[in-house]
């Protein structure tokens, strides 16, 4: 269902109802900006397709005059990214017929050849059992999406498919150059027409940077980073990747993660959803879906969570909390790595988030 596009935040009702959810959000947020867990952030809170809070809190950054945040600030998502744009891409192509969850990677990217990787398939790669290393500095010495892609191919196995579970940046590297081989098209299209919509999306290096939060202080490019994706691998791929680099407002995801509870659209429909939303089959593990990360107990998604909530989080600061149980989403967007990624206080203030929103529907 189209949830009421038109309205600025996507949803039924363009203001949330004053009460005790806003307000508690605030509070805590503001406490977390004054303990320097992040300059500045944004939280949306849906349930049952309505906004139920709208929060910004904070400035764009520490320095004096620095513009207060607004609906309107675009945050770099990170690895937003994955589920996002590249999950979408991937399950439209499988509703389209070009392309199957149990496709060897070799049948879309012939370079990636060597000791088991001919057992590696796309539902290997989206559940991120597929041996690959977690991630390789290919900016250090590469330029370009194809020169990165190609090393992204000849990575050898870390482990056999099947054996390990381990969260990999090269696996969605790879699923975006799967995504353009199977569908013809150039990855940013594909993302651009899918389930996600973005007035953003993508910033490529040979544009002009956008108006956004910025990221961190990077001396090896010149400063602090602003309007360009921070992932440095993105970045030296052009600014777009299947694991890092697009850009939104946080309505435009929480319009996202309501698509997703009710029932995806005839491009992604309900079953497909379903599916990347519920345990992958391997391992016995519990904890990824296809590009969605399933959420448990005393962990960034809240200490008591209920069973079937799913999300993701993006390396910047941002996350998407979505709660079928209870038909309720949460965004929260910030650019906690500015200037510095050595902070981790947001972990502590996603968590406290979560818990704030689940007391308010229980």
């Amino acid at each position: 269902s189209d949830l009421g596009a038109g309205h600025a935040d996507g949803l039924d009702n363009p203001e949330p109802p004053p009460g005790p959810l806003p307000d508690a959000l605030q509070a805590r947020l503001q406490l977390a900006i004054d303990d320097g867990a992040m300059p500045g952030a944004v939280c949306y809170v849906s349930r049952r397709g309505q906004l139920a809070a709208r929060v910004v809190a904070g400035h764009e950054s520490y320095a004096s005059g620095s513009p207060l945040v607004t609906d309107a600030t675009a945050y770099d998502l990170a690895s937003l990214t994955k589920v996002c744009a590249t999950t979408p891409a991937i399950l439209g192509l499988v509703q389209d017929g070009k392309l199957s969850l149990d496709d060897p990677i070799q049948k879309w990217v012939p370079a990636f050849r060597g000791p088991g990787k001919d057992r590696v398939t796309v539902r290997h790669l989206m559940a991120h059992v597929g041996g690959l290393a977690s991630y390789v500095r290919f900016y250090r010495s590469l330029n370009g999406k194809e020169d990165i892609v190609a090393a992204a191919a000849a990575e050898g196995l870390m482990s056999e498919p099947e054996t390990a579970v381990r969260y990999s940046d090269l696996g969605f590297i790879l699923l975006m150059a799967v995504v353009e081989a199977a569908s013809g098209e150039d990855f940013e299209a594909v993302a651009r027409n899918g389930l996600f919509k973005t007035s953003i999306g993508f910033v490529s290096t040979n544009q002009s940077s956008i108006e956004a939060a910025p990221t961190e202080h990077d001396v090896a490019r010149g400063g602090v980073v602003r309007g360009y994706v921070h992932d440095e691998n993105a970045y030296a791929m052009g600014g777009v990747s299947g694991h890092a680099g697009l850009f939104a407002v946080a309505s435009e995801v929480l319009r996202y993660g309501n698509l997703l509870l009710h029932g995806g659209t005839p491009e992604v429909p309900r079953d497909l959803v379903t599916l990347a939303t519920e345990p992958a089959g391997f391992l016995d593990d519990a904890t990824r879906g296809l590009g969605f990360q399933l959420l448990g107990d005393d962990s960034w998604a809240g200490t008591d969570v209920p069973a079937g909530t799913f999300g993701h989080t993006g390396f910047t600061g941002t996350s998407l909390w979505c709660c079928p149980r209870y038909d309720a989403c949460v965004v929260l967007l910030t650019n906690r790595v500015h200037p510095t990624r050595v902070n981790n206080r947001i972990t502590e203030t996603r968590q406290a988030i979560h818990d704030i929103v689940l007391d308010w529907l229980r």
